[in-house]
């Protein structure tokens, strides 16, 4: 017998049962590592809950527990991470209670709105505690789109959950140098890189790249590029037209394309047309160029 310490680490490897009463009181993140203390090496093992009657365990129990028995296989430790944030919420952060639909819409947009309930916070109900702090520009989610597939296929790598993690830290990557670290750890746990996962490196530079010059859309099509500037009415605007960064870009332009590019109005945003863009890597160098003549 042992109190809930054994889920600090302890590894004994000839373990091969663990009984967890009340387990109707243990977190789903406990359970899951209390579980795991138990079928260390090559021998079947058996993790077994005790509770009170089902029908009297709140409805966040009965979830923790079904989630437990519904991921057990080996690797499923993100699916539970995303199932018990689901189940609770992500906490009190606005004030009042999330309602933990992330399954719903997905971790990424969740995190979004969650970001942005807490910066219309800032700007309105709790804008005189901000007062004289200066806002951090929160770069766009730019869109890119070309015509090549940029994926990391199946037959590369086979598990969805790992699949998923490597394309949620690719995403979160804030430089070059994060993303070069993303392909040189692929590579060596995979092998070499096939195209279309060398297209969706190249299409993570090139988001980068338009996000840090607050293009919010770039399609590379036919030996040309497009860049979508931010609407006049969007939280951008300001940082865009009225610092300067958009005649910073056009006098850009006049060096590194002259009579290569068109800016052109079409309904309410304004977009930028280079030429001469023959592929996605001459998008991605281009780009680069740009966004270091802009922020340095």
């Amino acid at each position: 017998m042992s109190t809930n310490i054994v889920e600090n680490g302890i590894d004994i490897s000839n373990a091969n049962t663990i009984i967890i009463n009340q387990a109707d009181n243990f977190g789903l993140a406990e359970l899951h590592q209390l579980r795991g203390r138990v079928g260390r090496s090559n021998r079947k093992a058996f993790c077994y809950l005790i509770t009170r009657p089902i029908q009297t365990l709140t409805p966040e129990a009965r979830k923790r527990l079904l989630a437990l028995e519904e991921f057990s296989d080996l690797g499923s430790g993100f699916n539970i991470a995303m199932r018990d944030l689901d189940i609770r919420g992500a906490g009190n952060i606005l004030g009042g209670e999330q309602s933990g639909f992330i399954n719903d819409i997905g971790f990424e947009l969740y995190s979004k709105i969650l970001n942005d309930a807490v910066r219309e916070l800032k700007e309105s109900e709790f804008s005189d505690m901000f007062q004289g702090v200066e806002a951090e520009i929160e770069l766009p989610e730019t869109i890119v789109e070309f015509d090549e597939s940029a994926l990391l296929p199946n037959t590369y790598v086979s598990d969805n959950v790992e699949r998923l993690n490597l394309y949620r830290k690719l995403s979160q990557a804030k430089s070059e140098q994060e993303i070069e670290d993303w392909k040189e750890e692929i590579e060596d746990r995979f092998g070499s890189a096939p195209k279309a996962a060398k297209y969706l490196i190249e299409a993570s530079k090139i988001k980068l790249f338009a996000s840090q010059c607050l293009f919010t859309k770039v399609t590379v099509r036919a030996e040309r590029m497009w860049t979508v500037c931010p609407k006049a009415d969007s939280r951008l605007a300001d940082a865009f037209y009225e610092s300067g960064k958009f005649q910073s870009i056009l006098k850009q332009m006049e060096i590194l394309r002259p009579d290569q590019f068109q800016l052109i109005q079409k309904n309410d945003s304004v977009r930028l047309a280079i030429q001469d863009i023959s592929d996605i890597y001459s998008a991605t160098e281009f780009l680069r160029t740009l966004s270091s003549k802009l922020n340095n």
